[in-house]
């Protein structure tokens, strides 16, 4: 294929938008689009690539090009994590490894939560977008062939993914960003271009007052659509219509490549070899950014917090990238063209994971790993993933694993979540189904109103409501009347409500201090008063309900003895908390004598 200075730039534009986003430089809050480009590039140069040889050919030719650089950094930051990382932090590194293996990482972040949420490490997140490549690219023998010379087939595949990925994403976003089928839309761009352009031939292709307005309006997209990249919106969410107007441009900017005088400028020039360097780039940045972060339970920190930090950053970015382009890409890269050394490259991965997870944990005492063991030790998050895809219109789940007589329904955020397995277990024991709400702030901040969550309630037959929210929700005036309305609407409907009380909170991650602590002395404990304190908004809540004759149920009452300092962790020093205020499973097991009263106290008022 003919060498492309355009698209090179691209590729280097592209890369710098990702890194610079990654380094979360002011301005560039939509950097992360640069893979929306990158895939209009990868399907622009397949419909070229697979022009020329057989099935097989253009598989061994994305695998010799792929492979090797990216192995070799899988390998190098599982060996880097051995010597940084504490279990917990590992073990989630040596998942997304494996993961890696077969291109599954979207799969596997996919089965997280967003890709905007840094709450999990993730140094090998990044990759997420080269799965979705290697996935599209098994199935690019089997669609371009099909949709080759047929404009009207490739019209209505473009639309119907296009419209697929709009309707997930109001959905579940997250569906929409991580999984292939809903990027299809965004390779076939690509695709169109490579297939209608006319390359090498005068006339629109090189209409110099359209290739300046459109690379002009590509480079002013990155900064001035206003994102929201988590949301529901089919607008300003992402990958959404604002996606597609990125996508397009790139689209247009490679049909009418860019102005002469500007590919052979300076700045055309240094972008072309940012471009040239983007693979290794892109492999290696993400990493480098966590691991220069990384703090124990700190979850993907990006950024940086010092002009030093981001120097060393940068450095080693470059020269990472500098030694995978030059060495692995461009010199080694050749003798991994065989099956054999193909397979040695994946088993690598295989064997540095395997056996540095198990080395790394051995470094550690039984003491610290019951305080590692806290990142796991919690459920499914709501209703699960799979329930809300299958179930894209439903706004309440069955926790239970069967359906009783007598229904109660859990009403609550997050904090609400990490106590509905130990909830849904005593309810069980008391003859109760437990249902639960899927979104996680229902109510306040929601669509989902307290109309709404009766309606639905008194269709389910649910018999009671208990309501649980963390404490900073009682701090407005106007959330309180939110849940204040719930428990007027559904007396007037004849459910029963009752109150779990916020649970004591923590201005440190648990875990994280606990296991930064000198000779188990802990500075950052708390006693009720205390925590009566931090719920006051809470109280006068609560006191407002007095004459509603609604049963409240206090946690604290259990965590936050009268005398003394409320209990964070139990005698082996597993912790009640997986952060600063979210119950593990072994703390909400702590609270099912609370619910056990909760529960036998229900039609007794």
């Amino acid at each position: 294929m003919i060498y492309r200075q355009d698209i090179q730039i691209l590729r280097g534009v592209a890369v710098l938008m990702v890194v610079l986003f990654h380094l979360q430089i002011p301005f560039f809050d939509n950097g992360f689009l640069g893979v929306d480009v990158f895939f209009v590039i990868s399907g622009f140069l397949m419909a070229k690539l697979y022009d020329k040889g057989t099935i097989a050919d253009f598989y061994r030719r994305r695998i010799d090009r792929l492979l090797p650089a990216y192995s070799f950094t899988v390998i190098a930051v599982v060996i880097a994590a051995y010597y940084l990382l504490i279990p917990v932090d590992f073990s989630q590194l040596y998942e997304q490894a494996l993961a890696s293996i077969f291109y599954l990482n979207n799969i596997h972040f996919w089965n997280q939560n967003s890709y905007f949420d840094k709450a999990s490490f993730n140094p090998l997140l990044h990759l997420w977008s080269l799965s979705v490549e290697a996935q599209f690219y098994l199935i690019v023998p089997f669609l371009y062939p099909l949709l080759r010379k047929r404009k009207g087939l490739t019209i209505i595949v473009f639309f119907l993914t296009l419209a697929a990925c709009v309707a997930i994403q109001t959905i579940s976003p997250k569906t929409s960003f991580f999984l292939m089928p809903f990027r299809i839309w965004e390779f076939l761009v690509g695709a169109w271009v490579a297939w209608y352009s006319r390359e090498g031939r005068e006339g629109i292709s090189q209409n110099l007052n359209y290739q300046i307005l459109f690379l002009a309006l590509l480079v002013i997209s990155f900064f001035v659509i206003p994102l929201k990249p988590d949301s529901g919106s089919i607008v300003l969410g992402h990958p959404s219509l604002a996606a597609l107007v990125m996508v397009l441009l790139t689209g247009l900017i490679i049909y009418y490549r860019m102005p002469k005088a500007f590919e052979s400028s300076a700045v055309g020039r240094s972008l072309a070899i940012v471009g040239d360097y983007s693979y290794s780039i892109y492999l290696v940045h993400f990493p480098i950014i966590v691991l220069w972060n990384y703090r124990e339970f700190g979850g993907t920190i990006l950024g940086s917090d010092s002009i030093l930090r981001f120097s060393a950053i940068v450095l080693s970015i470059a020269a990472a990238s500098y030694l995978s382009y030059g060495f692995i890409e461009k010199r080694i890269s050749s003798y991994f063209r065989a099956s054999i050394p193909r397979i040695a490259l994946l088993l690598g991965i295989f064997l540095a994971s395997s056996a540095t997870v198990h080395l790394n944990e051995s470094k550690f005492n039984e003491t610290q790993k019951n305080i590692f063991s806290a990142w796991t030790d919690r459920s499914v998050y709501r209703c699960g993933k799979i329930f809300r895809v299958l179930n894209p219109t439903k706004e309440i789940c069955m926790v239970s694993d069967e359906d009783k007589d007598r229904r109660i329904l859990l009403v609550g955020n997050s904090h609400a979540d990490s106590i509905k397995t130990s909830f849904a277990k005593v309810a069980n024991n008391k003859g109760l189904s437990l249902y639960f709400i899927v979104q996680n702030d229902p109510l306040v901040g929601s669509q989902l109103d307290a109309n709404k969550i009766v309606k639905e309630a008194k269709a389910l037959g649910i018999d009671y409501i208990a309501i649980h929210f963390s404490n900073n929700i009682y701090d407005t005036p106007e959330d309180r009347a939110c849940i204040e309305s719930l428990v007027d609407l559904s007396h007037k409907h004849g459910i029963e409500v009752i109150i779990i009380s916020p649970v004591p909170t923590y201005e440190v991650h648990i875990p994280q201090a606990m296991y930064q602590a000198k000779n188990g002395v802990y500075s950052f404990e708390i006693d009720r008063s205390q925590h009566n304190i931090r719920t006051s908004g809470y109280r006068a809540f609560s006191n407002g309900l007095a004459a509603r004759n609604i049963a409240i149920y206090d946690p604290a009452e259990i965590l936050c003895p009268t005398e003394g300092s409320c209990s964070f962790a139990d005698a082996t020093n597993k912790p009640y908390y997986f952060d600063s205020s979210h119950l593990t499973l072994t703390g909400a097991t702590q609270l099912e004598s609370l619910f056990n009263k909760a529960i036998e106290g229900i039609g007794k008022r």
